[in-house]
C-alpha cells in the first residue's frame, strides 16, 4: 500500500530525519548506520503492538521511515565531519531521543507543537555539530512542517513527501552555493 509509505499522520515523524542524520554523522559508517536504523525501525514496529502511541503500519515503519533516514544521512554528509568525545555524542543522542519521547507521549495530538518542540531541540542540539548544521536543521524543519501541515493549518502530516521536497531542494541549493563560492 503506497499510501502507508507516504502518509505518516504524526508530527513527531520528523525525528526519522534528524536522529538518523546524527547517527550517520557520528558513526561515519554506512553499514553501522543501516544496522542501527533497521533495528530501531523493526523494534518500533513491534513496540507498536504494545503501545498505541508507537503504532505504525509496516509500510511506514520499514519503507517511509527508512527513506527519511536516508535523506537525513545524505543531508548531513554535506557538512564537514569532526570527531567528538563519547560523552558529547551520548549527550546529543540522548537529548534528541528524549525530545522524540516527549513528542510521542505528550504532544501526540498537537502536530504543530510537536514540530515546534522537536524543531527547537534539534536546532539547538545541531549546534553541537556546527552552526551551519543547526541553521540547515531549522530551515528544513520549518519547510517540512509547513508542507506536512498545509501551512500549519491542519493536523495531518505527509512527512515523507515533505522531507523529500525539503531536503532534496536544500541540499541541491547548498551544493550549488558551495560550488560557486
Amino acid at each position: 500500500m503506497l499510501a502507508e509509505v507516504f502518509a505518516e499522520e504524526r508530527g513527531y515523524s520528523v525525528q526519522h530525519v534528524f536522529m538518523p542524520a546524527i547517527i550517520y554523522y557520528y558513526t561515519q559508517n554506512i553499514y553501522k548506520f543501516f544496522t542501527i536504523i533497521f533495528l530501531f525501525e523493526s523494534f518500533e514496529y513491534l513496540l507498536g503492538s504494545l503501545d498505541p502511541n508507537w503504532s505504525e503500519v509496516a509500510g511506514d515503519s520499514l519503507v517511509g521511515d527508512i527513506l527519511m533516514a536516508i535523506f537525513g544521512m545524505l543531508a548531513i554528509r554535506q557538512f564537514r565531519y569532526e570527531p567528538k568525545p563519547w560523552w558529547y555524542i551520548a549527550l546529543h543522542v540522548t537529548v534528541l531521543a528524549v525530545a522524540s519521547g516527549v513528542t510521542v507521549t505528550l504532544l501526540v495530538d498537537d502536530i504543530v507543537w510537536a514540530y515546534v518542540f522537536y524543531g527547537l531541540v534539534a536546532t539547538i542540539m545541531g549546534l553541537l555539530i556546527s552552526r551551519e548544521w543547526a541553521a540547515f536543521s531549522l530551515v528544513n524543519i520549518l519547510i517540512i512542517a509547513g508542507i506536512a501541515t498545509g501551512g500549519f493549518s491542519r493536523p495531518f502530516s505527509h512527512t515523507p513527501i515533505a522531507v523529500t521536497i525539503s531536503l532534496l531542494s536544500t541540499v541541491c541549493i547548498c551544493s550549488a552555493v558551495r560550488q560557486y563560492t
